[in-house]
């Protein structure tokens, strides 16, 4: 009978265990909360890299049309001669939103008189022709020159953006200062238009 009575007991207790539902929600969220949360990240950094692209695009082009004007090597700085790190904290970091880091903008503008053939903006594109090269991450190494009236430009404006997943990354990761980054980079070509020689020509 004690046999009996304690297998029923047992029998009771395994029918039951189907349907104890006790501590399934905190599973199913333990399961389900890290890949909504990547997700959401994931958003979050595409949305923030349309967003910054889009504005470094219409930085870019605004600072090239002040160029192309000489409106900023006629004007310079209270009177001081043109200088890459003058240009990028006045003018270039200027256009930029404020939740861009200035130290972390590098600047390309190259001066070319007269086109050749093959014409020098080739020299800037990548080595498979699928777009351009992008500025290095030390403004010491890039070139920067304003170029006078009438010269043939190519003006690249490039930002290390913070990475927060490495999910849909677009455009090339770059490790700086032992830390790695996103280079969004903006490029324009254009010419400057016949305007008087500038005061300050910053080549």
């Amino acid at each position: 009978m004690v046999l009996l009575r304690n297998a029923e007991s047992r029998t009771r207790g395994l029918r039951r265990f189907p349907a104890d539902a006790d501590g399934a929600v905190a599973l199913e969220f333990a399961l389900l909360a890290m890949p909504l949360l990547g997700l959401m990240l994931v958003i979050l950094e595409e949305g923030l890299d349309f967003y910054m692209r889009a504005q470094m695009d219409r930085a870019a082009q605004k600072i090239a049309r002040q160029i192309a004007t000489g409106a900023i090597q006629n004007t310079g700085f209270n009177n001081a001669a043109m200088t890459q790190q003058s240009f990028i904290a006045n003018t270039v970091c200027g256009a930029l939103p404020n939740l861009v880091n200035c130290s972390k903008v590098f600047v390309s503008a190259s001066s070319f008189m007269q086109t050749a053939s093959p014409t020098p903006y080739y020299s800037y594109v990548n080595g498979d022709h699928t777009g351009v090269t992008a500025p290095a991450v030390d403004n010491t190494k890039n070139p920067f020159c304003l170029g006078n009236g009438g010269s043939y430009m190519m003006l690249q404006v490039s930002y290390l953006a913070p990475l927060i997943t490495s999910f849909l990354s677009q455009g090339p990761i770059v490790t700086y200062q032992g830390a790695k980054y996103r280079q969004m980079t903006s490029t324009v070509a254009f010419r400057n238009e016949p305007f008087p020689t500038p005061t300050y020509p910053g080549c």
